[in-house]
């Protein structure tokens, strides 16, 4: 049920575009079907959270690299996240337990295998990268000369002036898996 509190936020909400964009475009409805399928819930007890929310905190969890605490503290504090998991202001948030229970329920399952499979096949489908490990090295090489008020009078008319003087900025950036350099 949304309320007019609920409305009122979502209009003053600033949007986070990656989050926004993953939630249109990954393919919730196969995940959903491949959890429903794979794993099923104990009789007993009450009512589980819905399979696909634990997923997508699961997610959210290795998009922004917390722990299962500050997953929950995070769902609970921030707004886009709560808008990405569908969440009202009322809504009950799981626990970093029930998140924890979950990921270890999903391991080493055909459901974990699945879900894999489904999203490296939509990725390469979509040519989307994942990247993660980039190594980046800036540094500041001073110019031998010294900077001149006049810019025809300058020995060096590529070096700028920078925070540490005045000189050239060097970056590389290199990917820690290959080790190779990126442009």
């Amino acid at each position: 049920m949304t309320t007019f509190a609920d409305i009122q936020i979502q209009q003053a909400t600033p949007t986070h575009k990656f989050l926004e964009e993953m939630n249109q475009t990954l393919p919730w409805q196969l995940f959903e079907t491949i959890l429903k399928t794979h794993i099923h819930h104990k009789p007993n007890g009450r009512p589980p959270y819905k399979r696909l929310l634990l997923l997508k905190m699961n997610l959210l969890k290795i998009w922004f690299n917390l722990s299962y605490e500050q997953t929950e503290f995070q769902c609970h504090d921030r707004l886009s996240f709560r808008k990405f998991l569908g969440f009202s202001l009322e809504s009950p948030i799981p626990e970093a337990t029930t998140l924890e229970n979950f990921q270890h329920e999903l391991q080493n399952t055909p459901a974990q295998e699945a879900l894999f499979l489904a999203l490296d096949t939509f990725f390469q489908e979509n040519n989307l990268i994942l990247k993660e490990g980039n190594l980046v090295d800036a540094t500041f090489i001073k110019a031998n000369s010294k900077q001149r008020k006049k810019p025809e009078d300058q020995s060096d008319p590529d070096a700028t002036y920078g925070y540490k003087g005045f000189g050239y900025s060097a970056t590389v950036n290199v990917d820690a898996n290959t080790n190779s350099k990126l442009e």
